[in-house]
């Protein structure tokens, strides 16, 4: 046991902990809410949004209140397929702008 310890201690240890630790704080960034620019991107592109399946993605995707990284990524996607993407009008308050994006998808309904 001791060998082994040793032998991974010396010639694995980097090989196995860099990339575990990558994984880690990938995971703890995708978890992370989007910033206030990406809410406002939703709210502005609300309106010009003609495809349900992006309507309803965005949709389930605030029923817990915000975005994450995570599903940010196959929003913005969906979104920009189906209207073109703008940051006009956007502050740097994350609860405006989430705010804002729920009274659109409200009004919207």
């Amino acid at each position: 046991m001791n060998k082994a310890w040793v032998f991974f201690k010396n010639y694995l240890l980097i090989v196995v902990a860099l990339p575990a630790l990558a994984a880690v704080l990938g995971a703890v960034y995708v978890a992370q809410e989007v910033s206030p620019l990406e809410y406002r991107i939703y709210t502005n592109a609300w309106p010009n949004l003609h495809t349900p399946s992006t309507v309803d993605s965005i949709q389930t995707a605030m029923s817990d209140g915000k975005i994450t990284h995570w599903e940010n990524v196959v929003l913005q996607r969906a979104a920009l397929a189906d209207t073109a993407l703008t940051t006009e009008g956007a502050t740097d308050d994350l609860a405006t702008e989430r705010a804002k994006l729920k009274q659109t998808i409200e009004a919207g309904r």
